[in-house]
């Protein structure tokens, strides 16, 4: 990569700056000879329209809501569409990708792309690249709008490329990118999407965002609260990441509400800081299962630990982190890990709502196979591509392995409740 050295004279000294990269060299200069100001907040959402876009004009309604309030001097919302194979919206093109401001009442067009694959690593990190350089803040807020598949599958569906979705590995390798290219974290990385606030997708992030706004579970078509959410950070300009993070999940829920939706309702945010240390417990916990799962009447154990946690979503294969393990400790006696990893997550997630149908959800999931026969050994295979708990990814290899073969056949145990 090109390095540019770039010296300049302010009223009191001569500065000197060294920038790796075109963008941020060319970002600079116009930062410095065009007078562009940092604002508050920068808002950068990254819309997979998909087939949310093309059957359901979800993608659309949420745009709507964000015309509602716009941006302003303090806070740029800034929108990449793309994905889906028609959009409700008459100016937004499926045949290109496009970058938008926000506007009140008005979308204003900034860049107009060839189409490219929203699902992947190099389309995401050019818009996060972009959208840091040209749009400055002290504060950076992204939001991953999509399909939400859990821990193996990810997040997008760009249905315009197959519906192939972002991997954790690959939504890492493109936050690293623009990380390196920028040198900017997010103080926020939320998914309006369903089952993203694993653990697995927690510690792929947690070099680039100080918070993760995620639900364990579904998210209703409705969506955030775009104009609450905006709103917010208009009225209130110091408000801080975590206070910000609140506010999403808050107003989620009321929206949800009028919206019709009261029931099953989940969405937390959790403090990324805390999740090398949930994972080295993890890691624990997965060299205990490895040695366990040997042994045939243990095997049946861990099934059934699994079978009565509390999950979310058949296709995604998730379930709550805490709940498993008090489960496996009432029944293996992992009493060491179950008491760590419980109380690490407490302090991990920093506020968690939560409907009653989740009575046992801490906030944080991991992935656990049971409903998606068909593809285990597939799920496997992707699973150990994350940079995670070695110990529990050869224990997901192992445990999928055994579940293959038919080596347990107890319909009750394995059913659960």
């Amino acid at each position: 990569m090109e390095e540019y050295m770039l010296s300049y004279i302010t009223c009191k000294q001569i500065n000197t700056v060294k920038l790796k990269g075109k963008n941020n060299f060319m970002s600079f200069l116009s930062t410095i000879f065009m007078g562009k100001r940092k604002s508050k907040y920068t808002l950068l959402i990254y819309m997979v329209g998909s087939d949310l876009e093309s059957e359901y004009q979800e993608a659309s309604m949420n745009i709507k809501d964000l015309m509602k309030i716009g941006s302003s001097r303090h806070v740029n919302v800034i929108l990449e569409t793309g994905g889906a194979k028609k959009w409700e919206l008459d100016l937004i093109s499926s045949e290109r990708n496009q970058r938008w401001i926000v506007q009140k009442n008005n979308l204003k067009l900034i860049q107009d792309d060839e189409k490219r694959n929203m699902d992947t690593n190099e389309a995401l990190s050019d818009f996060l690249i972009w959208g840091i350089n040209q749009y400055p803040a002290e504060q950076y807020i992204l939001i991953l709008w999509g399909h939400g598949l859990g821990s193996v599958d990810g997040y997008g569906g760009d249905e315009l490329y197959g519906n192939k979705a972002i991997t954790l590995f690959t939504l890492q390798a493109a936050l690293k990118e623009a990380f390196d290219e920028t040198k900017q974290k997010f103080n926020i990385i939320s998914f309006d999407a369903c089952s993203m606030a694993g653990i697995e997708t927690a510690y792929s992030i947690r070099h680039y965002a100080d918070y993760l706004v995620a639900s364990v579970d579904y998210t209703n078509r409705n969506g955030l609260d775009y104009k609450t959410i905006i709103e917010s950070l208009q009225q209130v300009p110091t408000l801080s990441a975590k206070e910000l993070g609140e506010v999403m999940v808050n107003s989620y829920r009321m929206y949800s509400k009028e919206n019709g939706e009261k029931e099953d309702l989940q969405k937390g945010v959790i403090d990324l800081s805390k999740i090398d240390y949930i994972v080295e417990i993890v890691d624990s916990l997965g060299e205990k299962l490895l040695e366990d799962i040997e042994e045939h009447s243990k095997f049946n154990v861990i099934i059934e630990a699994r079978n009565y946690s509390e999950e979310y979503g058949e296709e995604a294969d998730m379930v709550d982190l805490a709940d498993l393990v008090s489960h496996l400790d009432n029944r293996l006696n992992y009493k060491k890990e179950a008491n760590a990893i419980c109380k690490a997550i407490e302090e991990a997630v920093i506020y968690n709502m939560k409907t009653p149908e989740h009575p046992k959800g801490k906030g944080i999931s991991i992935y656990f196979p049971k409903h998606d026969e068909n593809r285990f050994k597939e799920k496997s295979l992707i699973y150990q591509q994350n940079e995670f708990s070695l110990h529990y990814r050869e224990f997901i290899k192992l445990y999928s392995e055994k579940l293959i073969k038919g080596e347990n056949r107890n319909e009750n145990m394995y059913q659960g409740t």
